[in-house]
Protein backbone atom coordinates (compact mmCIF):
# COMPACT_ATOMS: atom_id res chain seq x y z
CA UNK A 1 0.00 0.00 0.00
CA UNK A 2 0.71 3.70 -0.72
CA UNK A 3 2.50 4.97 2.82
CA UNK A 4 3.40 8.39 1.98
CA UNK A 5 4.75 11.27 -0.29
CA UNK A 6 7.98 13.44 0.63
CA UNK A 7 8.76 16.24 -1.18
CA UNK A 8 12.97 16.94 -1.30
CA UNK A 9 13.88 20.19 -1.92
CA UNK A 10 17.71 19.06 -2.61
CA UNK A 11 19.67 16.04 -3.45
CA UNK A 12 23.52 14.53 -2.72
CA UNK A 13 25.66 15.91 -5.10
CA UNK A 14 28.83 13.97 -6.90
CA UNK A 15 30.26 12.28 -4.18
CA UNK A 16 33.78 11.47 -6.05
CA UNK A 17 34.12 15.30 -6.81
CA UNK A 18 33.25 16.98 -4.13
CA UNK A 19 34.00 14.48 -1.69
CA UNK A 20 30.93 15.27 1.07
CA UNK A 21 26.89 15.94 -0.05
CA UNK A 22 25.54 19.23 0.43
CA UNK A 23 23.06 20.26 3.60
CA UNK A 24 19.56 18.03 3.88
CA UNK A 25 16.36 20.07 3.33
CA UNK A 26 13.19 18.25 3.30
CA UNK A 27 9.96 19.45 3.82
CA UNK A 28 8.37 18.09 6.86
CA UNK A 29 5.85 15.18 6.36
CA UNK A 30 2.31 15.06 7.41
CA UNK A 31 0.92 13.15 10.39
CA UNK A 32 3.05 10.33 12.44
CA UNK A 33 5.57 10.02 8.79
CA UNK A 34 8.71 11.31 8.91
CA UNK A 35 11.73 11.54 7.07
CA UNK A 36 15.13 12.43 8.20
CA UNK A 37 18.58 12.28 6.91
CA UNK A 38 21.17 10.52 9.57
CA UNK A 39 24.28 12.23 9.88
CA UNK A 40 26.67 11.99 7.10
CA UNK A 41 29.82 11.68 8.89
CA UNK A 42 28.10 8.49 11.54
CA UNK A 43 31.01 5.69 11.86
CA UNK A 44 29.98 2.51 9.94
CA UNK A 45 30.17 -1.04 10.84
CA UNK A 46 31.34 -3.53 8.25
CA UNK A 47 31.62 -7.65 8.43
CA UNK A 48 33.88 -8.73 5.80
CA UNK A 49 32.91 -12.13 5.01
CA UNK A 50 34.80 -14.75 2.75
CA UNK A 51 32.86 -17.54 1.67
CA UNK A 52 35.71 -20.34 1.28
CA UNK A 53 33.80 -22.99 -0.81
CA UNK A 54 32.62 -20.75 -3.05
CA UNK A 55 36.15 -18.40 -3.77
CA UNK A 56 38.35 -20.41 -6.52
CA UNK A 57 42.28 -20.71 -5.53
CA UNK A 58 42.57 -17.63 -7.76
CA UNK A 59 39.55 -15.37 -6.35
CA UNK A 60 40.40 -16.61 -2.87
CA UNK A 61 43.83 -15.00 -2.94
CA UNK A 62 42.40 -12.08 -5.06
CA UNK A 63 39.92 -11.30 -2.15
CA UNK A 64 42.88 -11.23 0.25
CA UNK A 65 44.41 -9.16 -1.75
CA UNK A 66 41.56 -6.50 -2.38
CA UNK A 67 40.29 -6.78 1.89
CA UNK A 68 43.83 -5.39 2.15
CA UNK A 69 43.60 -2.84 0.21
CA UNK A 70 39.83 -1.73 1.11
CA UNK A 71 40.35 -1.75 4.81
CA UNK A 72 42.19 0.96 4.99
CA UNK A 73 39.87 3.10 3.06
CA UNK A 74 36.45 2.11 4.87
CA UNK A 75 37.85 1.41 8.76
CA UNK A 76 38.54 4.82 9.93
CA UNK A 77 36.97 8.09 11.29
CA UNK A 78 35.06 5.85 14.05
CA UNK A 79 34.21 2.91 11.81
CA UNK A 80 34.79 -0.42 12.44
CA UNK A 81 34.83 -4.12 10.87
CA UNK A 82 35.25 -7.54 11.63
CA UNK A 83 36.54 -11.06 9.95
CA UNK A 84 34.54 -13.94 9.45
CA UNK A 85 35.37 -16.99 6.97
CA UNK A 86 33.23 -19.76 6.41
CA UNK A 87 34.92 -23.00 5.69
CA UNK A 88 34.42 -26.58 7.25
CA UNK A 89 33.43 -24.35 10.05
CA UNK A 90 32.67 -20.65 10.84
CA UNK A 91 35.59 -18.69 12.35
CA UNK A 92 35.63 -15.43 13.78
CA UNK A 93 39.28 -14.66 12.04
CA UNK A 94 38.75 -10.78 13.69
CA UNK A 95 36.28 -9.75 16.33
CA UNK A 96 35.01 -6.15 15.88
CA UNK A 97 37.81 -3.39 15.78
CA UNK A 98 38.89 0.22 14.84
CA UNK A 99 42.28 -0.66 14.24
CA UNK A 100 42.94 -1.55 10.41
CA UNK A 101 46.18 -3.26 10.95
CA UNK A 102 44.65 -5.33 13.26
CA UNK A 103 42.44 -6.48 10.59
CA UNK A 104 45.35 -6.79 8.36
CA UNK A 105 47.15 -8.99 10.61
CA UNK A 106 44.02 -11.25 10.88
CA UNK A 107 43.89 -11.35 6.88
CA UNK A 108 47.72 -12.55 6.51
CA UNK A 109 46.57 -15.22 9.66
CA UNK A 110 43.61 -16.41 7.21
CA UNK A 111 45.31 -16.89 4.25
CA UNK A 112 48.27 -19.16 5.74
CA UNK A 113 45.26 -21.00 7.59
CA UNK A 114 44.64 -24.52 5.53
CA UNK A 115 41.95 -25.39 7.60
CA UNK A 116 40.03 -22.01 6.34
CA UNK A 117 40.30 -22.88 2.51
CA UNK A 118 37.83 -25.37 0.71
CA UNK A 119 38.33 -26.93 -2.43
CA UNK A 120 34.70 -26.57 -3.25
CA UNK A 121 34.51 -24.64 -5.95
CA UNK A 122 38.17 -25.56 -7.39
CA UNK A 123 36.21 -29.14 -7.94
CA UNK A 124 33.50 -27.37 -9.79
CA UNK A 125 34.61 -28.37 -13.44
CA UNK A 126 35.43 -32.04 -12.20
CA UNK A 127 31.55 -32.89 -10.98
CA UNK A 128 30.24 -31.18 -14.25
CA UNK A 129 32.63 -33.24 -16.77
CA UNK A 130 31.60 -36.04 -14.87
CA UNK A 131 27.55 -35.75 -16.42
CA UNK A 132 29.73 -34.97 -19.87
CA UNK A 133 31.69 -38.07 -19.70
CA UNK A 134 28.73 -40.21 -18.94
CA UNK A 135 26.50 -38.94 -22.17
CA UNK A 136 29.77 -38.30 -24.66
CA UNK A 137 31.94 -41.61 -23.75
CA UNK A 138 29.33 -44.18 -21.74
CA UNK A 139 26.35 -42.85 -23.84
CA UNK A 140 23.90 -43.88 -21.19
CA UNK A 141 20.95 -41.31 -20.22
CA UNK A 142 20.44 -43.06 -17.31
CA UNK A 143 23.76 -42.79 -15.56
CA UNK A 144 23.99 -39.34 -16.75
CA UNK A 145 20.63 -38.23 -15.19
CA UNK A 146 21.44 -40.13 -12.04
CA UNK A 147 25.09 -38.25 -11.58
CA UNK A 148 23.56 -34.88 -11.91
CA UNK A 149 20.61 -35.55 -9.60
CA UNK A 150 23.05 -36.68 -7.39
CA UNK A 151 25.47 -33.46 -7.77
CA UNK A 152 22.52 -31.02 -7.56
CA UNK A 153 21.08 -32.54 -4.14
CA UNK A 154 24.95 -31.56 -2.99
CA UNK A 155 25.27 -28.86 -3.94
CA UNK A 156 22.22 -27.77 -2.73
CA UNK A 157 22.78 -29.25 0.72
CA UNK A 158 26.07 -27.25 1.02
CA UNK A 159 24.72 -23.74 -0.34
CA UNK A 160 21.88 -24.14 2.14
CA UNK A 161 24.52 -25.02 4.97
CA UNK A 162 26.32 -21.85 3.92
CA UNK A 163 23.40 -19.62 3.44
CA UNK A 164 22.35 -20.58 6.99
CA UNK A 165 25.62 -19.73 8.20
CA UNK A 166 25.57 -16.44 6.27
CA UNK A 167 22.48 -15.27 7.34
CA UNK A 168 23.07 -16.70 11.37
CA UNK A 169 26.34 -14.32 11.21
CA UNK A 170 24.27 -10.86 10.59
CA UNK A 171 23.10 -11.03 13.51
CA UNK A 172 26.08 -10.10 15.10
CA UNK A 173 25.52 -6.51 13.10
CA UNK A 174 22.27 -6.04 15.17
CA UNK A 175 23.74 -4.25 18.11
CA UNK A 176 25.53 -1.40 15.37
CA UNK A 177 23.81 1.47 14.84
CA UNK A 178 23.63 2.36 11.18
CA UNK A 179 24.94 2.57 8.77
CA UNK A 180 26.32 -0.77 8.28
CA UNK A 181 27.48 -3.16 5.67
CA UNK A 182 28.69 -6.75 4.88
CA UNK A 183 31.61 -6.99 1.90
CA UNK A 184 30.99 -10.71 0.86
CA UNK A 185 34.14 -12.17 -1.48
CA UNK A 186 32.48 -15.49 -3.12
CA UNK A 187 33.00 -16.77 -7.27
CA UNK A 188 30.50 -19.62 -7.65
CA UNK A 189 27.52 -18.47 -5.25
CA UNK A 190 24.11 -19.35 -6.65
CA UNK A 191 20.67 -19.04 -5.19
CA UNK A 192 18.96 -21.82 -7.13
CA UNK A 193 21.79 -24.28 -6.40
CA UNK A 194 22.57 -27.22 -8.29
CA UNK A 195 20.16 -25.55 -11.32
CA UNK A 196 22.75 -25.77 -14.13
CA UNK A 197 22.60 -29.37 -14.47
CA UNK A 198 19.57 -29.62 -16.07
CA UNK A 199 21.31 -27.58 -18.66
CA UNK A 200 22.81 -30.71 -20.27
CA UNK A 201 18.89 -31.89 -20.78
CA UNK A 202 16.18 -30.75 -23.00
CA UNK A 203 13.00 -30.39 -21.82
CA UNK A 204 11.48 -33.80 -23.60
CA UNK A 205 14.24 -35.42 -21.57
CA UNK A 206 13.67 -33.17 -18.44
CA UNK A 207 9.54 -34.13 -18.48
CA UNK A 208 10.80 -37.90 -19.21
CA UNK A 209 13.45 -38.93 -16.74
CA UNK A 210 12.20 -38.94 -13.23
CA UNK A 211 15.52 -38.07 -11.72
CA UNK A 212 15.32 -35.00 -14.06
CA UNK A 213 11.75 -34.10 -12.48
CA UNK A 214 12.83 -34.47 -8.90
CA UNK A 215 15.37 -32.02 -9.46
CA UNK A 216 13.37 -29.53 -10.78
CA UNK A 217 10.90 -29.87 -8.28
CA UNK A 218 13.94 -29.29 -5.61
CA UNK A 219 15.20 -26.55 -7.66
CA UNK A 220 11.52 -24.52 -6.78
CA UNK A 221 12.29 -24.75 -3.15
CA UNK A 222 16.21 -23.91 -3.21
CA UNK A 223 16.04 -20.42 -3.60
CA UNK A 224 14.69 -20.18 -0.05
CA UNK A 225 17.98 -20.44 2.08
CA UNK A 226 18.53 -17.53 -0.35
CA UNK A 227 15.29 -15.70 1.19
CA UNK A 228 16.23 -16.36 4.02
CA UNK A 229 19.28 -14.36 4.27
CA UNK A 230 18.01 -11.51 2.32
CA UNK A 231 14.92 -11.14 5.25
CA UNK A 232 17.70 -11.33 7.75
CA UNK A 233 20.01 -8.52 6.08
CA UNK A 234 16.92 -6.07 5.72
CA UNK A 235 15.50 -6.66 8.95
CA UNK A 236 19.26 -5.36 10.25
CA UNK A 237 18.87 -2.94 8.35
CA UNK A 238 22.34 -4.29 5.98
CA UNK A 239 23.44 -3.65 2.69
CA UNK A 240 25.73 -6.28 0.56
CA UNK A 241 28.51 -5.50 -1.16
CA UNK A 242 28.93 -8.57 -3.16
CA UNK A 243 32.40 -9.08 -4.74
CA UNK A 244 33.42 -11.63 -7.39
CA UNK A 245 37.66 -11.82 -6.98
CA UNK A 246 38.18 -13.65 -10.31
CA UNK A 247 34.89 -11.71 -12.00
CA UNK A 248 32.86 -13.57 -15.09
CA UNK A 249 35.29 -14.68 -16.64
CA UNK A 250 36.12 -17.30 -13.88
CA UNK A 251 34.28 -20.52 -15.52
CA UNK A 252 35.51 -22.22 -19.05
CA UNK A 253 33.86 -24.97 -21.07
CA UNK A 254 36.55 -27.15 -21.10
CA UNK A 255 34.66 -30.33 -22.05
CA UNK A 256 31.24 -30.09 -24.24
CA UNK A 257 28.73 -32.38 -25.04
CA UNK A 258 29.48 -33.58 -28.25
CA UNK A 259 27.00 -34.12 -30.71
CA UNK A 260 26.05 -37.66 -30.24
CA UNK A 261 25.62 -36.76 -26.44
CA UNK A 262 23.69 -33.71 -27.38
CA UNK A 263 20.92 -36.37 -29.49
CA UNK A 264 20.92 -38.35 -26.49
CA UNK A 265 19.82 -35.72 -24.05
CA UNK A 266 18.25 -33.45 -26.82
CA UNK A 267 19.98 -30.41 -25.91
CA UNK A 268 23.16 -28.19 -26.82
CA UNK A 269 24.77 -27.79 -23.54
CA UNK A 270 26.81 -24.91 -22.18
CA UNK A 271 27.18 -25.21 -18.60
CA UNK A 272 29.88 -22.56 -17.74
CA UNK A 273 27.51 -19.93 -19.33
CA UNK A 274 24.35 -21.15 -17.26
CA UNK A 275 26.87 -20.90 -14.20
CA UNK A 276 28.42 -17.71 -14.43
CA UNK A 277 24.70 -16.32 -15.31
CA UNK A 278 23.77 -18.08 -12.24
CA UNK A 279 26.07 -16.68 -9.55
CA UNK A 280 25.59 -13.04 -11.50
CA UNK A 281 21.80 -12.99 -10.53
CA UNK A 282 22.69 -14.27 -6.84
CA UNK A 283 25.13 -11.28 -6.09
CA UNK A 284 23.21 -8.84 -8.23
CA UNK A 285 19.95 -9.30 -6.22
CA UNK A 286 21.46 -10.09 -3.06
CA UNK A 287 22.83 -6.10 -3.62
CA UNK A 288 19.62 -5.24 -5.20
CA UNK A 289 17.55 -6.39 -2.72
CA UNK A 290 19.56 -4.31 0.81
CA UNK A 291 20.74 -1.24 -1.22
CA UNK A 292 24.30 -2.26 -1.73
CA UNK A 293 26.26 -2.79 -4.63
CA UNK A 294 27.16 -5.97 -6.55
CA UNK A 295 31.26 -6.27 -8.43
CA UNK A 296 30.84 -9.50 -10.80
CA UNK A 297 33.20 -8.09 -13.52
CA UNK A 298 36.34 -7.44 -10.99
CA UNK A 299 36.64 -3.94 -8.93
CA UNK A 300 39.72 -2.24 -7.53
CA UNK A 301 39.65 -1.51 -3.82
CA UNK A 302 39.48 2.65 -4.87
CA UNK A 303 35.99 1.57 -6.71
CA UNK A 304 34.52 -0.24 -3.87
CA UNK A 305 35.51 2.27 -1.23
CA UNK A 306 33.94 4.88 -3.02
CA UNK A 307 30.61 3.27 -3.95
CA UNK A 308 30.09 2.33 -0.28
CA UNK A 309 31.23 5.90 1.39
CA UNK A 310 28.87 7.09 -1.41
CA UNK A 311 26.29 5.10 -0.30
CA UNK A 312 26.96 6.10 3.43
CA UNK A 313 27.34 9.49 2.35
CA UNK A 314 23.61 10.31 1.15
CA UNK A 315 21.05 8.04 3.26
CA UNK A 316 17.60 9.26 3.69
CA UNK A 317 15.35 7.37 6.38
CA UNK A 318 11.22 6.93 5.95
CA UNK A 319 9.42 6.17 9.40
CA UNK A 320 6.16 5.48 9.41
CA UNK A 321 3.48 4.13 12.16
CA UNK A 322 3.99 -0.04 11.55
CA UNK A 323 1.29 -0.85 13.82
CA UNK A 324 -1.13 -2.24 11.52
CA UNK A 325 1.43 -4.01 8.94
CA UNK A 326 2.41 -7.73 9.67
CA UNK A 327 5.41 -9.04 11.56
CA UNK A 328 8.00 -11.24 9.83
CA UNK A 329 6.70 -11.31 6.46
CA UNK A 330 8.84 -9.63 3.86
CA UNK A 331 6.67 -6.49 2.49
CA UNK A 332 7.34 -5.05 -0.91
CA UNK A 333 8.96 -1.37 -0.96
CA UNK A 334 9.06 1.10 -4.33
CA UNK A 335 10.82 4.09 -4.29
CA UNK A 336 9.35 6.51 -6.69
CA UNK A 337 10.89 9.77 -8.20
CA UNK A 338 8.98 12.43 -9.85
CA UNK A 339 11.86 14.34 -11.05
CA UNK A 340 13.09 12.50 -14.12
CA UNK A 341 16.88 13.81 -13.46
CA UNK A 342 17.07 12.14 -9.75
CA UNK A 343 17.85 8.62 -9.13
CA UNK A 344 17.09 6.62 -6.09
CA UNK A 345 18.10 3.23 -4.95
CA UNK A 346 16.55 1.65 -1.92
CA UNK A 347 15.96 -1.84 -0.46
CA UNK A 348 13.30 -3.93 -2.21
CA UNK A 349 11.84 -4.93 1.17
CA UNK A 350 11.37 -4.40 4.55
CA UNK A 351 10.29 -6.95 7.93
CA UNK A 352 9.11 -5.87 10.49
CA UNK A 353 10.60 -8.84 12.85
CA UNK A 354 9.17 -9.64 16.02
CA UNK A 355 10.58 -9.82 18.99
CA UNK A 356 10.71 -14.04 19.13
CA UNK A 357 12.11 -13.66 15.78
CA UNK A 358 14.70 -11.58 16.48
CA UNK A 359 15.61 -13.80 20.28
CA UNK A 360 16.24 -16.94 18.05
CA UNK A 361 18.28 -15.60 15.26
CA UNK A 362 20.35 -14.36 18.23
CA UNK A 363 20.85 -17.33 19.93
CA UNK A 364 21.36 -19.00 16.47
CA UNK A 365 24.17 -16.78 16.01
CA UNK A 366 25.77 -17.46 19.09
CA UNK A 367 25.85 -21.27 18.68
CA UNK A 368 27.42 -20.86 15.15
CA UNK A 369 30.29 -18.16 16.02
CA UNK A 370 30.72 -18.68 19.69
CA UNK A 371 34.48 -17.86 20.88
CA UNK A 372 36.55 -19.16 23.71
CA UNK A 373 34.89 -17.10 26.59
CA UNK A 374 36.70 -15.08 29.48
CA UNK A 375 35.85 -15.61 33.61
CA UNK A 376 33.22 -13.34 33.22
CA UNK A 377 31.00 -15.26 30.84
CA UNK A 378 29.77 -18.41 30.54
CA UNK A 379 32.66 -21.12 31.24
CA UNK A 380 32.37 -24.85 29.68
CA UNK A 381 34.14 -27.43 31.39
CA UNK A 382 34.77 -30.86 30.63
CA UNK A 383 36.18 -33.45 33.47
CA UNK A 384 37.12 -36.83 32.17
CA UNK A 385 35.74 -39.58 34.74
CA UNK A 386 35.79 -42.77 33.18
CA UNK A 387 37.21 -44.92 30.07
CA UNK A 388 36.62 -48.29 28.69
CA UNK A 389 38.43 -48.75 25.95
CA UNK A 390 36.59 -47.38 22.67
CA UNK A 391 34.67 -44.54 24.58
CA UNK A 392 35.09 -41.86 27.54
CA UNK A 393 32.62 -40.59 30.46
CA UNK A 394 32.88 -36.91 31.10
CA UNK A 395 30.84 -34.35 33.42
CA UNK A 396 30.03 -31.70 31.58
CA UNK A 397 29.80 -28.25 33.22
CA UNK A 398 28.46 -24.93 31.60
CA UNK A 399 28.08 -22.30 34.31
CA UNK A 400 27.36 -18.97 34.69
CA UNK A 401 29.65 -16.44 37.13
CA UNK A 402 27.36 -14.62 39.63
CA UNK A 403 25.71 -11.77 38.64
CA UNK A 404 23.14 -8.67 40.90
CA UNK A 405 20.30 -9.99 39.45
CA UNK A 406 17.94 -10.39 42.11
CA UNK A 407 15.97 -13.19 40.03
CA UNK A 408 16.92 -14.88 36.52
CA UNK A 409 15.66 -17.32 34.61
CA UNK A 410 18.56 -18.86 32.45
CA UNK A 411 18.19 -21.14 29.17
CA UNK A 412 21.12 -23.17 28.94
CA UNK A 413 22.09 -25.51 26.06
CA UNK A 414 25.25 -27.14 24.72
CA UNK A 415 26.23 -29.14 21.43
CA UNK A 416 28.99 -31.19 20.98
CA UNK A 417 30.31 -31.32 17.56
CA UNK A 418 32.62 -33.42 15.78
CA UNK A 419 33.18 -33.52 11.88
CA UNK A 420 29.94 -31.28 11.18
CA UNK A 421 27.91 -33.52 12.95
CA UNK A 422 26.22 -33.29 16.14
CA UNK A 423 26.61 -35.83 18.59
CA UNK A 424 25.19 -35.01 21.84
CA UNK A 425 22.76 -31.85 23.02
CA UNK A 426 22.04 -30.67 26.45
CA UNK A 427 19.81 -28.07 27.58
CA UNK A 428 18.15 -27.26 30.66
CA UNK A 429 16.19 -24.16 32.84
CA UNK A 430 18.00 -22.97 36.01
CA UNK A 431 15.85 -20.35 38.18
CA UNK A 432 17.70 -18.45 40.58
CA UNK A 433 15.92 -15.90 43.41
CA UNK A 434 18.93 -14.57 45.24
CA UNK A 435 22.03 -13.00 43.63
CA UNK A 436 25.43 -13.62 44.27
CA UNK A 437 25.03 -17.37 42.56
CA UNK A 438 26.43 -19.56 40.37
CA UNK A 439 24.19 -21.00 37.61
CA UNK A 440 25.64 -24.64 36.74
CA UNK A 441 24.19 -26.87 33.73
CA UNK A 442 25.45 -30.64 34.26
CA UNK A 443 25.33 -33.68 32.09
CA UNK A 444 27.77 -36.88 32.34
CA UNK A 445 28.52 -37.73 28.34
CA UNK A 446 29.92 -40.51 26.55
CA UNK A 447 32.14 -39.35 24.35
CA UNK A 448 34.43 -41.09 21.19
CA UNK A 449 37.99 -40.64 21.19
CA UNK A 450 38.71 -37.89 19.05
CA UNK A 451 38.83 -34.71 18.53
CA UNK A 452 35.21 -32.56 19.22
CA UNK A 453 33.87 -28.99 19.93
CA UNK A 454 31.21 -27.65 22.87
CA UNK A 455 29.40 -25.20 22.27
CA UNK A 456 27.32 -23.35 24.57
CA UNK A 457 25.04 -21.01 24.81
CA UNK A 458 22.88 -19.54 28.23
CA UNK A 459 19.78 -16.89 27.78
CA UNK A 460 18.46 -14.77 30.66
CA UNK A 461 14.82 -14.38 30.22
CA UNK A 462 14.06 -10.93 32.01
CA UNK A 463 16.81 -8.52 30.41
CA UNK A 464 17.40 -11.15 27.38
CA UNK A 465 21.15 -11.26 27.80
CA UNK A 466 22.68 -14.02 25.97
CA UNK A 467 26.50 -15.47 26.21
CA UNK A 468 28.59 -18.22 24.64
CA UNK A 469 31.42 -19.87 24.98
CA UNK A 470 33.28 -22.59 22.56
CA UNK A 471 35.76 -25.30 23.88
CA UNK A 472 37.82 -27.18 21.81
CA UNK A 473 39.23 -30.95 23.00
CA UNK A 474 40.85 -33.63 21.68
CA UNK A 475 41.17 -36.87 23.50
CA UNK A 476 43.57 -40.06 21.92
CA UNK A 477 43.04 -43.73 22.62
CA UNK A 478 45.71 -44.76 24.73
CA UNK A 479 48.75 -47.14 23.17
CA UNK A 480 47.91 -50.87 23.65
CA UNK A 481 49.13 -51.19 27.64
CA UNK A 482 49.70 -47.71 28.45
CA UNK A 483 47.75 -45.18 30.00
CA UNK A 484 47.22 -41.85 29.20
CA UNK A 485 47.27 -38.73 31.45
CA UNK A 486 45.02 -35.57 30.81
CA UNK A 487 44.70 -32.51 32.76
CA UNK A 488 44.40 -32.10 35.99
CA UNK A 489 40.87 -30.97 37.26
CA UNK A 490 40.35 -29.26 40.70
CA UNK A 491 36.71 -29.40 42.25
CA UNK A 492 35.80 -26.65 44.99
CA UNK A 493 32.38 -26.74 46.62
CA UNK A 494 30.34 -23.64 45.65
CA UNK A 495 26.54 -22.39 46.59
CA UNK A 496 24.26 -21.98 43.43
CA UNK A 497 21.84 -23.76 41.10
CA UNK A 498 22.57 -26.72 40.12
CA UNK A 499 20.92 -29.06 37.80
CA UNK A 500 21.64 -32.31 36.20
CA UNK A 501 19.55 -34.41 34.36
CA UNK A 502 16.55 -32.61 35.20
CA UNK A 503 17.40 -32.79 38.77
CA UNK A 504 18.03 -29.75 40.40
CA UNK A 505 19.89 -28.85 43.64
CA UNK A 506 21.26 -25.57 45.82
CA UNK A 507 24.79 -26.73 45.88
CA UNK A 508 27.50 -28.66 44.28
CA UNK A 509 31.17 -28.51 43.17
CA UNK A 510 32.89 -26.42 40.72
Amino acid sequence: RKIEEFKIDRFCGDLESTGASNDKIVEPATGDTELTVPAASAPATYLFYFDQPYLTLAGRQEALDLARELIPEVVRNGSRAMIVSNSRALEVVAPFTEDPQALIAALERLEKDRKQWDPWAEEEETRVASVVDALNRRQDISAATNIARILQREERARADRDLRRLGATLWRLAPADPPKAVVYFADTIRANAGAHYLSFFGSRQQKEQIDLVRMHIDNANAPLAFDRVVNDAVALGVRFYNIQPSGLGNLIDRRLVGMSGQELAGAVSAPASVRRQDTRNMLESLAAETGGEAFVNGATAARVARQIRGDFECLFVASFDPSELAEDKPLRLKVALRDSTLRAEARGRFILQSARSEETARVLSEFLLAETGDAAGVRTSLVPTGFDGERFTALLQIRIPPNALQLAKWDVGASVVSRERVREEVSGRIEISAPGRYVVLESVLTLATNAFEIVSVARESFTGLVLSDRLRVEWTRAPQGLGVAGPIHLLQPAAGGFSRDGRSRGSGSL
